[in-house]
């Protein structure tokens, strides 16, 4: 499989209405530069510290800092894996 560096983990939230929920940025997104984040209905790899973990995605949604930085939320799909990630592990696309 084919994996492209998305974003680092900055926060996880399990929310009783919206789901399992990854939270991240990226430098190389930005307002004028979010193309890169049509993921829905798509696979991504969370590189945890002792395993690598798949997980489809819901939804995405972007909000921005003061700063102008953007960052990403990731709504996925229920998965008994999602208590195993933790902030700072790496979020990559599937790429195939």
């Amino acid at each position: 499989m084919r994996y492209e560096h998305f974003m680092q983990i900055g926060l996880t939230v399990n929310d009783k209405k919206m789901g399992h929920i990854i939270i991240g940025a990226d430098p190389k997104f930005t307002l004028d530069n979010t193309s890169g984040l049509n993921i829905v209905d798509k696979y991504i790899m969370v590189k945890a510290t002792l395993e690598e973990l798949r997980f489809k995605v819901k939804k995405v949604d972007i909000s921005t800092s003061m700063f102008g930085d953007l960052s990403i939320g990731i709504i996925i799909y229920d998965s008994d894996d999602f208590n195993k990630i933790n902030a700072g592990d790496i979020v990559y696309k599937v790429l195939d």
